[in-house]
C-alpha cells in the first residue's frame, strides 16, 4: 500500500531508514538515488513534475530525531520516502513488496505490467525500450464517422509521454463538425505497449464510458528507441454505447507541440495524399469483406 501517514507506516519508514544505516548505505546515496528516481517518473505517487525532492538533512533527521507517535513528518517528503522503498530492490528493507514494483510514477503502471505478463508476446522484435520513438506529439488524421459516405476527415492530436520505462498516450479531438452541427470536445487517454512487430494503444474516454483499441502496423522511421518516428499508421475501433463498432485506419505526422491543433475537414480541404491513403484504406477493407 502506497503511504497515507498513517503511524504504522511511519514506524516502518524510520525502521526502514535505520535498516539501510546499518548496511552502510549512506543518506546522501539514498538521497541521490530518491531524486533521481523521482525526476524520472519513477516512483508510485510522484510524477516527475511533481516538484518534491528530498535532502540529507531530511533523511538524517527522520532516521535519527524522529519519534513518530509525537513528531509530525511532512506528508510529501515521507510518502516519497516511504514509496521509493517500497518498491526498490537496490535499497531491499523490509518496506520492499513486489506487488508495488513498478517502474512508473502513472496510475496506469500495475495495468501494463499485468498485461504484459499475461498477454505480451515472447522473443518480440519490439520492447518497451523501442516505444522511446514515439514520444512526443503528433497529428492522427482518420476518416470522420459522422459523415461516412463523404469525404470529410478528423485531425486529432495524439501525445506520447513517457513515466518511467512506460509510455502513456492522450488522444485529444477539439474542433466543430458543420456536417452534424455538433462541438466536439472529446480525449481519451490510455497506455501503449509493444505486441511482436506492432505497438498496441488501448485507452478509456474521458467523463464517458468509451473504450478504444488502435493497433500501430507502419513506421518511419522503423523504431529503435533511439531516433524519433516522423509518421505511423494503424487501425483502430471505438466502444460506445449500443451500435455497430466500425474500424478506421489511422494515419500520424510528428509535429511541434506548438502548432498541434484538431480540425474537421470538409470533402477536398484535406492533404492529397492523406485523403488516397485513407480512402485506399476504405476501399481495400470493403473488398475484403465483399470477397470474403
Amino acid at each position: 500500500m502506497q503511504y497515507n501517514g498513517s503511524l504504522e507506516q511511519k514506524i516502518a519508514l524510520i525502521d526502514a531508514l535505520n535498516e539501510l544505516q546499518t548496511k552502510g548505505i549512506s543518506s546522501a546515496k539514498l538521497m541521490h538515488k530518491i531524486n533521481d528516481a523521482r525526476k524520472k517518473g519513477m516512483i508510485l505517487g510522484f510524477t516527475k513534475d511533481s516538484g518534491v525532492e528530498i535532502s540529507r538533512a531530511t533523511i538524517e533527521r527522520y532516521r535519527d530525531d524522529y519519534d513518530p507517535k509525537t513528531a509530525r513528518m511532512r506528508y510529501d517528503s515521507a510518502g516519497l520516502m516511504y514509496n521509493f522503498l517500497l518498491q526498490s530492490k537496490d535499497f531491499n528493507t523490509a518496506l520492499l513488496v513486489d506487488s508495488a514494483l513498478t517502474d512508473t510514477a502513472h496510475e496506469l503502471s500495475p495495468l501494463i505490467n499485468q498485461f504484459m505478463q499475461h498477454f505480451g508476446t515472447k522473443n518480440e522484435p519490439f520492447d518497451k525500450d523501442v516505444l522511446k520513438s514515439l514520444e512526443g506529439t503528433f497529428h492522427a488524421y482518420r476518416k470522420a464517422w459522422s459523415s461516412i459516405k463523404k469525404k470529410t476527415f478528423i485531425r486529432s492530436v495524439v501525445k506520447f509521454e513517457r513515466h518511467g520505462s512506460s509510455l502513456i498516450y492522450t488522444d485529444t479531438q477539439d474542433y466543430y463538425d458543420p456536417i452534424s452541427d455538433t462541438l466536439v470536445h472529446q480525449s481519451d487517454t490510455g497506455f501503449v505497449v509493444p505486441f511482436n512487430v506492432n505497438v498496441i494503444m488501448i485507452g478509456k474516454g474521458a467523463g464517458r464510458e468509451l473504450l478504444k483499441f488502435c493497433a500501430l502496423h507502419d513506421f518511419t522511421p522503423y523504431p529503435n528507441g533511439i531516433d524519433p518516428i516522423d509518421a505511423f499508421e494503424g487501425s483502430f475501433t471505438v466502444v460506445y454505447n449500443k451500435r455497430q463498432h466500425l474500424g478506421f485506419q489511422v494515419l500520424a505526422r510528428r509535429v511541434k507541440p506548438e502548432r498541434a491543433q484538431s480540425k474537421f475537414y470538409n470533402e477536398g480541404e484535406v492533404d492529397k495524399e492523406i485523403e488516397r491513403i485513407l480512402l485506399a484504406s476504405l476501399k481495400k477493407q470493403a473488398e475484403v469483406l465483399l470477397t470474403a
